[in-house]
């Protein structure tokens, strides 16, 4: 199946040159692309269904209706604003490169006025070093990728979408033929370089039993807003503003490029998103499990703060302006309660980073010089945010349902609005 890319190329050229030499015109192409298809299609639909079917298949998906899967299917991927957004932006590539690879023998022959012999060497060398050595480079980066799941990859192959498109940008601005060769050579090799991280970042946004779906469908819009349209629209656009002389057409498949770097950047504002939501949620989780594990270790049956559903740990602050903040033990309790005045809810998903911030700016100096030899080496949240008062108050907490906390810098987790009018009230 892989071998399907360079053969159609290499037919497609074969066959493209042999209508230039036959009739001196570019349009035979299309029409033997448009009899070769036609050809394919007739085959698939009077050919038999068994043929065709698959054999592993899951028994409620048989049961369904053609309709019913592809209403299902389209809904799933429409849905994943990563897949679509990787999807157009590989569509719109494709769309670059193919207008490039067919229009640039053209390009440096009627309008660099280069020799017809030079400028199919000049071709060649180019379209067989430069996507092969950028294909390969854009693996060696997938394969090594270590980060955030492929948020970085996501940030190179922007880079090298961003170089692709400013060497095509700057190609009909140039008339030195050395200098557009280059150009040339960098857009093929920064977009085939792209490519597989592209590839990995549209297929990894799928689940694993929605990828063959997917597969097919990518490999659809590939055909009908990448492959199929390039060509004839770079030659209706030839035509419409001058001629075969013209730079429009390169000027038309850059605008292009720029649009799929646009749809790239998109991804990855919703990759950044998705990582940060995913990063707050672990957070939260992993402080409620530990918070829920120390609330279990109070054992005192006497104690007057005890109640038969005890679902609030509370956390005194050490100033007097700062509020007692509550945290909900059980999340299905939390509903329906109502707060006191002087309570606000714990806010809960913040990083280390901005807490020590909120050290440094809302806590005496006196507190930070007490603990800055608890801050070196400590990664867990409640560390970070918690300090125990000292080994008696350990002790009294051991015999009581609440735990008295010394939240340092609390007032960071406090409504200014609810602070604000304590504060008008004591003056």
């Amino acid at each position: 199946m892989q071998i399907g890319i360079p053969l159609g190329t290499m037919l497609g050229f074969w066959i493209s040159s042999l209508s230039l030499q036959i009739s001196l015109d570019w349009r035979q192409a299309f029409y033997f692309q448009i009899v070769g298809l036609s050809l394919c299609l007739l085959y698939y639909v009077f050919s038999e269904d068994d043929q065709f079917s698959i054999k592993i298949r899951e028994e409620r998906d048989q049961n369904q209706s053609f309709s019913t899967v592809l209403l299902s299917n389209c809904k799933t991927f429409f849905t994943n604003p990563l897949f679509v957004l990787s999807m157009l932006t590989l569509s719109q590539l494709f769309f670059v490169l193919t207008g490039v690879q067919f229009w640039m023998t053209d390009y440096l022959n009627s309008v660099m006025l280069m020799e017809y012999n030079l400028a199919s060497q000049s071709f060649l060398i180019i379209s067989m070093t430069a996507p092969l050595t950028g294909v390969y480079l854009g693996s060696q980066v997938l394969n090594n990728d270590v980060g955030n799941k492929g948020f970085r990859v996501m940030k190179i192959a922007a880079i090298e979408l961003s170089l692709a498109s400013i060497s095509l940008a700057l190609i009909p601005h140039f008339d030195n033929l050395e200098m557009i060769l280059v150009l040339f050579w960098c857009l093929l090799f920064f977009g085939g370089s792209a490519i597989p991280s592209l590839m990995g970042i549209m297929i990894t946004s799928l689940q694993r039993e929605e990828r063959t779906s997917g597969n097919q469908l990518r490999q659809l819009f590939f055909d009908l807003f990448g492959y199929l349209p390039a060509p004839a629209v770079y030659g209706y656009v030839q035509i419409t503003s001058g001629g075969l002389t013209s730079r429009k057409g390169m000027v038309m498949l850059s605008c292009i490029s720029f649009l799929s770097l646009i749809f790239l950047l998109l991804a990855i504002y919703k990759k950044y998103l998705s990582i940060k939501m995913i990063c707050i949620d672990l957070n939260e989780s992993e402080f409620r499990n530990k918070l829920r594990s120390l609330s279990h270790h109070s054992g005192d049956n006497n104690d007057e703060y005890q109640k038969k559903d005890f679902s609030y740990i509370r956390m005194q602050a050490t100033s007097h302006k700062f509020k007692q903040i509550i945290h909900s033990h059980y999340t299905e309790q939390i509903e329906g309660d109502q707060l006191s005045e002087n309570e606000s809810p714990l806010i809960i998903g913040m990083e280390s980073q901005r807490i020590r911030n909120a050290y440094k700016s809302q806590c005496s100096y006196l507190h930070i010089f007490y603990n800055v030899s608890s801050f070196i080496g400590r990664r867990s949240l409640e560390n970070d945010l918690f300090m125990i008062k000292d080994d008696q108050a350990q002790i009294r907490m051991k015999s009581q349902n609440t735990f008295e906390l010394k939240l340092l810098g609390a007032n960071h987790f406090i409504s200014e609005e609810r602070f604000g009018q304590q504060q008008q009230q004591q003056q």
